[in-house]
C-alpha cells in the first residue's frame, strides 16, 4: 500500500492533510473525520457508521449518473447531476416527512403521493393503503372502550343472489352486501317466477353466516303477490338464511306461513354479525 499525503503529523495517533491511498487500508480502531470524505470506488460497511455531517455516494450508471445524499436537513435524496431530484425522502418546508417517486415532481404536501404531516397525520395522495397480512388492520385500542377488540381488521363489499332452491326460476333477482369488520349489511330483491320445489318460507345464500347461530333482525321494505294473505311480514337471520314470520290476522300472532310463491317478490335488508 502507498501513502501519499500532504502535511500532518505522524506518530501513535497521526494526523493527516491530504492523503492518496493506492491499494487497501484496514483500520483497527475508530476513525474520526471532520470533513468531507470522498469515495470514488466501493464501500462496504459491515459495523455502524456515525455520521454528523453530509456523505456523498456518486454512483456512475449507464447514460445518467446519480448522487444519494444524506444530509441532516433533509433527509435521504437522490438526484440527476443535472439537479432534478426523483427518489426522495425527505423534510419539507412544512416541516413533514416527504417520500417522492422518480418520474414525479409532486411533493409530499404539495399534492404529491404520501404525506407525514407534522402533527402526526398521514394522508395517501394517490393509490390504496394496502394491508398485507389477513387478520391486521387498524387498531382504535388507543381510544376509550370496554369491548372485546378495536381492531378494524376487514372492509369488504359484493354481491349475493337470494335463492329458494329447488325447481324455482327467478326474474330480477338480486343482492348487494357491505361488511365492516363482523357486521353485515345485506339487501336482497328476490322476485321469483315459479316456485316449483323451492321453499316457501327460507331464502338462503347470504354471503356470510351468521355468528354463534343467533338469529338476528331483517326490514322488510316492500313485498307483493305473496302466495298468502298476510297483514304483517317478518323475517330473521339464522345460520346463512333468512327465515320468514308471518301474521295473517291482527292479533293472531306470527307463524311459518308459506308466503313464498309464484310472481311473489320481497325486498328487504337483513343487518347482522358473523
Amino acid at each position: 500500500m502507498g501513502i501519499k499525503q500532504l502535511g500532518g503529523v505522524f506518530g501513535r495517533n497521526p494526523t493527516f492533510n491530504d492523503v492518496t491511498i493506492e491499494g487497501q487500508l484496514t483500520f483497527d480502531g475508530d476513525i474520526d473525520i471532520n470533513s468531507d470524505l470522498k469515495i470514488d470506488g466501493d464501500l462496504d460497511v459491515t459495523g455502524n457508521s456515525d455520521l454528523t455531517g453530509a456523505l456523498t455516494v456518486r454512483s456512475k450508471q449507464t447514460m445518467v449518473t446519480s448522487d444519494l445524499v444524506f444530509d441532516n436537513a433533509y433527509g435521504v435524496k437522490g438526484k440527476l447531476v443535472a439537479g432534478t431530484e426523483v427518489g426522495m425522502i425527505r423534510r419539507n418546508a412544512s416541516d413533514q416527512v416527504a417520500i417522492d417517486e422518480d418520474g414525479y415532481g409532486a411533493k409530499i404536501g404539495f399534492g404529491g403521493r404520501y404525506d407525514f404531516a407534522g402533527a402526526g397525520d398521514f394522508t395517501v395522495g394517490i393509490g390504496n393503503v394496502v394491508i398485507g397480512t389477513s387478520g391486521k388492520g387498524i387498531d382504535f385500542s388507543a381510544t376509550a372502550g370496554t369491548g372485546t377488540s378495536e381492531l378494524l381488521d376487514d372492509y369488504e363489499e359484493g354481491v349475493w343472489t337470494s335463492e329458494v332452491g329447488g325447481t324455482a326460476t327467478y326474474g330480477d333477482n338480486t343482492g348487494r352486501y357491505t361488511k365492516i369488520g363482523r357486521q353485515v349489511f345485506a339487501t336482497f330483491d328476490l322476485n321469483i317466477t315459479t316456485i316449483g320445489t323451492g321453499s316457501t318460507t327460507v331464502i338462503t345464500g347470504l354471503p356470510f353466516a351468521v355468528g354463534d347461530a343467533i338469529a338476528e333482525g331483517v326490514s322488510i321494505n316492500f313485498y307483493d303477490s305473496l302466495a298468502t294473505n298476510v297483514v304483517e311480514l317478518n323475517a330473521y337471520v339464522i345460520n346463512s338464511e333468512i327465515r320468514f314470520r308471518s301474521m295473517s290476522a291482527a292479533s293472531s300472532g306470527l307463524t311459518d306461513l308459506a308466503v313464498l310463491g309464484d310472481g311473489c317478490r320481497v325486498t328487504g335488508t337483513a343487518i347482522y354479525t358473523v
